[in-house]
């Protein structure tokens, strides 16, 4: 085999599997990084779809709940105003349905 003796092709061949295991290992590394992107990437698109949506539904509630939040306090304002003579109309449907109860 082109010269070489026995000694040389002992000595040579497991440092030529070596090389070659060398030359290989960022192939098959790289060949798992492949197959964890291909498991892990629709995955990843889903759940990315998913927080994109809630995303976009709590952006498009926000400015409902701020209306909601001021509409409150609105109301909460008018019922200050209301309130004494609001009671004091009930005061006198109360005391008219009173007067007609005890007639009756």
């Amino acid at each position: 085999m082109l010269g070489l003796k026995n000694t040389q092709i002992a000595f040579s061949a497991p440092i030529n599997g070596v090389l070659i295991s060398l030359a290989n290992e960022p192939s098959l590394g790289l060949y798992y990084v492949q197959q964890h992107i291909k498991a892990t990437t629709p995955l990843n698109a889903e759940t990315q779809e998913t927080v994109e949506n809630a995303h976009d539904t709590m952006k498009n509630a926000l400015p409902d709940l701020e209306n909601t939040i001021e509409e409150v306090k609105l109301i909460s304002e008018l019922m200050d105003k209301w309130r004494p003579g609001m009671f004091a109309s009930m005061q006198k449907i109360h005391e008219t349905l009173d007067k007609k109860l005890k007639t009756v």
